[in-house]
């Protein structure tokens, strides 16, 4: 043997032996911990330095002699995580010996000893699994016994492996056909997730082999959050060879196994629910999509799911699967899912040279409503019509064949056409639904300024039934050059001012939604005074809503307001509050890093209101509110997420923003307080006379107790509250 060859030989030993002696160290000091990062640094400097023979050599002894090594952090990832280990260990050996390990990592309970490697030091070795089991060569004399430990790794179905199962079992299937059958018959004698998914793929292919295999290994090798363009070419290759109204019903039942099955603590199983949901997207009809839809809307979402589904609801890229997402986003409560769900939205609107917002629009479905608001069913000459009421409630009105109309359906009656009745009762559920959906949407777009051309308006909110009912009873903002009126529509493309008179709106006028910051005072008190005196009743608080004036302090402070620093908040309101109303970050949450910090962004203005809280009591679970403070992205509307707390800009509408977003803080500390009254920053009952509080809802304008304007010097110390006019629906 050459000296060189040993000298060499030494070498990799030397380094070896000090990367199992820096592993041995006790990282639970943080001294240690940061010195080993240190280390293994300079530990994956030195590996690169190496020749090709030397750098494999090292890694060979530590794979056989590992000791400590995949125990301690940092140094896994240094010795084994770069694209030149990948390339050094393609070896039937090295598959073994890489195999081992992780078997000892992921096997079950009963297989583990309390020098087990950790779990979540493994994903170096798995990319090194992958790379080697591609690069097997069945001229290998050792790939059979790489083979039987493969199997007997991937066999353990830990969730920790679902994102290599399907790459490693398709190799397995040409390096060994005997090890991949026996593969098959202990995934599917376990009985777990997988078993019975196999089970059902292979009752609904039938009995060639061939394309069960071919089928159920694209469904397994899905690892992405979305499908590559390999995986879509595989999988059009592989449904070919199906019938595809079987294979349909076959997925679906493949998915449902999963989604039925309870979760794991460790992650989600090992399973071809991904790629199944993935396969659904080629199917467009009603029974697909409501299988879809729910995934996400489930009482506790499964994420791995749940996004798969999102992406296949979306990929139609027709009207229905817009209206779908806009559902899921309104009622999903996950946060993930919902800015996932959001971002699918977007995309959907690019190609269609459309806002998210505009799509939302024109996408209202009326159901089944006329032009009046109305839809009417009838049932064994009963004629029963289901109508949106002025004051926004849905009402049912059975009316006989003679005409008059009845408090309630008989028995008899009700037993006549069942399914009739099942679709009223589905209609109303939906209209109430719908009615929340759109005021959430309506306020968030006064919130942000948003507007409308004349003809926009026209054929979205003022034609459609459901939003021109919630249209009817806010006041509106047309500007035009020279012109700011402030009106409420009428009907027939009329609209009414306060003063009781009729304006036309030319056709470049620009419509949003007024602002009680926005509005001059004369035209807020006049609209208040038109409310209350005709008992309109608006479905959001829009004139008699909370205003936060910008105070000197604040102007002065520019990005960042202190009023309600010190508040003491509870906890799980927040939590509860904040996760239904688009915020997003840990708010409500405290005991980790991160925690009670939390965000809301809107979009049409590039800016977001950031919260802080910090703190709990034990016993209240109370937190503290620390700062309120703004922030505007950079880069205009590029897709890049750089925000930075700059107060140089500011226009008119970030004025109104930034006042009204104070409102959610408020609530978060009004939850927590009852009789304490603040100075500055008031609320509808504590900052009111208690004679004007304790008055019922008045019935003239005399009795409105309609205050001063929030922009007098009055109330410029604070938050302004007025008395809130009849109640909103």
């Amino acid at each position: 043997m050459p000296f060189w060859t040993k000298a060499k030989s030494n070498r990799a030993t030397e380094l070896a032996d000090r990367v199992r002696k820096l592993a041995s160290l006790d990282q639970r000091s943080g001294i240690v911990f940061h010195q080993v990062e240190d280390d293994s640094k300079a530990v994956a400097a030195e590996l690169l330095d190496l020749d090709d023979q030397t750098f494999a050599e090292v890694l060979r002894d530590l794979l056989n002699r590992p000791g400590r090594l995949f125990r301690a952090y940092h140094l896994p990832s240094a010795v084994f995580g770069s694209a030149r280990a990948r390339a050094s260990l393609q070896t039937a050996g090295d598959i073994e010996g890489i195999a081992g390990i992780l078997l000892q990592a992921y096997g079950r309970p009963g297989l583990r000893t309390d020098s087990a490697p950790y779990t979540f030091l493994m994903a170096p070795l798995k990319s090194l699994l992958v790379s080697g089991v591609e690069a097997a060569d069945t001229k290998d004399l050792g790939v059979d016994s790489a083979m039987h430990v493969l199997v007997d790794l991937l066999a353990e179905e830990h969730p920790h492996l679902g994102d290599i199962s399907g790459r490693c079992a398709a190799r397995v299937r040409r390096l060994s056909a005997p090890r991949f059958k026996s593969l098959l018959g202990r995934w599917v004698g376990a009985q777990r997730c997988l078993g019975k998914q196999l089970a059902a793929l292979r009752n609904g292919v039938g009995a060639d082999e061939s394309a069960f295999q071919t089928t159920m290994l694209v469904l397994l090798d899905a690892p992405h959050s979305d499908p590559t363009a390999d995986w879509l070419g595989r999988w059009s290759v592989a449904r070919t060879s199906h019938d595809s109204g079987g294979l349909r019903e076959t997925l679906a039942e493949v998915v449902e196994i999963e989604v039925s099955e309870p979760g794991m603590a460790e992650g989600e199983p090992v399973s071809l629910t991904r790629g199944a949901i993935w396969g659904l997207a080629d199917w467009t009809d009603s029974r697909t999509r409501d299988q879809l839809e729910s995934i996400p809307l489930a009482e506790v979402p499964r994420e791995v799911p749940s996004n798969a589904a999102l992406w296949s609801l979306a990929q139609p890229h027709d009207d229905e699967s817009i209206r779908r997402l806009l559902r899921v986003i309104s009622k999903v409560r996950h946060r993930g899912l919902r800015t996932r769900a959001e971002r699918l939205l977007s995309h959907a609107a690019e190609p269609r040279h459309e806002t998210p917002g505009s799509l939302a629009d024109r996408l209202v479905p009326t159901h089944g409503l006329d032009s009046n608001g109305a839809r009417s069913w009838v049932v064994d000459g009963y004629r029963v019509e289901v109508r949106l009421m002025p004051d926004g409630e849905v009402q049912r009105v059975i009316r006989r064949p003679d005409g008059k109309p009845v408090v309630s359906a008989q028995k008899a009656l009700q037993n006549q056409g069942i399914d009739i009745w099942r679709e009223i009762a589905a209609t109303i559920k939906r209209l109430k639904s719908e009615l929340t959906e759109q005021k959430h949407r309506l306020e968030d777009a006064m919130v942000e300024g948003r507007f409308w051309s004349v003809r926009d308006w026209q054929s979205t909110v003022g034609a459609n039934p459901v939003m021109a009912s919630l249209a009817r009873r806010l006041v509106w903002k047309v500007a035009y050059p020279g012109h700011d009126l402030f009106v409420m529509p009428a009907g027939d493309d009329r609209w009414e001012l306060h003063e009781g008179g009729h304006v036309e709106i030319p056709e470049e006028a620009a419509i949003s939604l007024a602002h009680p910051l926005a509005m001059p005072a004369e035209q807020l008190d006049g609209w208040r005074h038109r409310i209350v005196a005709t008992g309109i009743v608006q479905p959001l608080r829009q004139l008699f809503r909370e205003v936060y004036v910008v105070t000197p302090v604040e102007r002065q402070a520019g990005d960042h307001s202190a009023r309600f620093a010190g508040h003491s908040v509870p906890l799980a309101q927040v939590y509860a509050l904040t996760k239904t109303r688009g915020w997003k970050g840990k708010l409500g949450l405290a005991g980790f890093e991160g925690a009670g910090e939390g965000w809301k962004e809107f979009p049409a203005r590039q800016v977001r209101v950031c919260l802080r809280h910090a703190g709990d009591d034990p016993q209240l679970a109370l937190g503290v509110i620390e700062d309120v403070y703004f922030e505007r992205k950079e880069g205009g509307r590029s897709k890049s997420k750089t925000w930075r707390r700059n107060a140089a800009r500011r226009r008119r509408s970030d004025c109104i923003l930034r006042g009204d977003a104070r409102r959610r803080p408020d609530r978060f500390s009004r939850k927590h307080r009852s009789t304490v009254q603040r100075s500055g920053v008031g609320s509808v009952a504590k900052q009111r006379s208690g004679e004007l509080a304790s008055r019922p809802t008045p019935r003239r304008v005399s009795d409105a107790g309609i205050g001063p304007d929030p922009r007098s010097a009055a109330s410029r110390t604070g938050a302004t509250s007025w008395y809130p006019g009849p109640r909103s629906s």
